[in-house]
């Protein structure tokens, strides 16, 4: 008869391998969600941008947190294009995407080239998923 403890010894390895496994799995759904919100705000920021791009303010604002839509009613997001736009030139071309991650914030970088600059157009979301910033910036360079 075989004593428990040996059933025990031979349970060991397996049990760490299931631990091992299992630790691997639940830290692969961490980063797929993660990626999942990271796809999705890349998704807005882009329709936001488009929606600037087509004169179409009202929209670009929806998803807007409180202190944005005060700051940025569509009035003023028309206004800020404009003059962005009698600075570097016609809009031409989406050129790509990247993403920057901070404790607070996720922040999309939409790169567009312009007639005479390539701009990121720096889009931030809070942890609600709105939009909690919006900045015209040079671009940096890298993108998906």
């Amino acid at each position: 008869m075989a004593s428990p403890n040996g059933a025990l010894k031979r349970g060991i390895p397996f049990l760490l391998l299931l631990l091992v496994s299992l630790s691997g799995f639940l830290a692969g759904c961490g980063s797929t969600e993660e990626e999942s919100r990271s796809e999705e705000l890349t998704v807005k920021a882009t329709k936001l941008v488009e929606s600037m791009i087509a004169g179409d303010f009202s929209t670009a604002t929806e998803n807007f947190d409180t202190v944005m839509k005060d700051a940025f009613p569509s009035d003023k997001l028309e206004d800020a294009w404009n003059s962005l736009v009698s600075q570097v030139g016609a809009f031409q071309k989406q050129t790509g995407t990247h993403i920057e991650e901070t404790e607070e914030y996720l922040i999309v970088y939409v790169t567009c080239e312009f007639e005479n600059s390539i701009m990121d157009i720096k889009v931030v979301f809070n942890a609600e998923n709105q939009v909690a910033g919006l900045f015209f910036v040079p671009a940096t360079g890298s993108t998906e």
